[in-house]
């Protein structure tokens, strides 16, 4: 008898640690802030050359998402929305002379997987990412495109209570090549790649 009831308490015991190490299931909700290093190339359709441009941008955003917590192993998916507020004119380039260009509103869909250590929650995650760049030659005329490519990223999520977590977060993302054509015989070939790095706060939303 002694030893069912002592089986019971420890089973017990057990069953209420599990519960309350599992911090992260369920939906979730926040907000950003940005600063990214942008790496941006033009290359001159007819080959007359390229040039490089790298600058930094700022924004913010938001996002959202749903977390599944197996023991100390969490993984989930997220999406999120932003917009960056820095345009760059950059001069040089051959045929145009310069472009004035910016990536404003951009988002992306990822999968993530984090362990658990103690209050925090170091992740990483992958995805798809989907950008408006928005470029102008002046004198001429403006375009803009959807540019779509790949994010990865690294981070860590820390409880502050039971439902408010800070965030720190960095994500290397890479548009590929775009050709805009602003005029007949006026082309050009955008390579874009950003280095972004976020500091947010979210709400367990469970």
């Amino acid at each position: 008898m002694k030893n069912a009831i002592l089986a019971a308490a420890i089973g017990a015991m057990m069953c209420g640690t599990a519960a309350a190490d599992d911090y992260w299931s369920g939906p979730y909700a926040g907000i950003f802030g940005s600063g990214s290093l942008v790496h941006h190339k033009f290359t001159e359709g007819a080959g007359l050359g390229s040039v490089t441009s790298n600058h930094g941008d700022y924004g913010g955003g938001v996002f959202a998402g749903w977390n599944w917590q197996s023991g100390m192993m969490v993984y989930g998916v997220e999406g999120e929305a932003g917009y960056n507020g820095h345009s760059e004119t950059v001069v040089g380039i051959p045929g145009p002379g310069a472009l004035t260009s910016d990536i404003g509103f951009n988002g992306s869909v990822r999968a993530r997987l984090g362990h658990q250590m103690g209050m925090a929650l170091p992740f990483v995650s992958a995805g798809v990412a989907v950008a408006r760049l928005d470029s102008d030659w002046p004198g001429m005329m403006n375009r803009s495109a959807t540019l779509v490519g790949g994010v990865a990223g690294i981070g860590v999520d820390y409880l502050f209570t039971d439902k408010v977590f800070g965030r720190a977060a960095y994500d290397f993302t890479f548009y590929g090549k775009k050709t805009i054509q602003y005029c007949p015989g006026c082309l050009m070939r955008n390579s874009i790649s950003t280095h972004t790095f976020k500091i947010g706060v979210g709400v367990n939303l469970n």
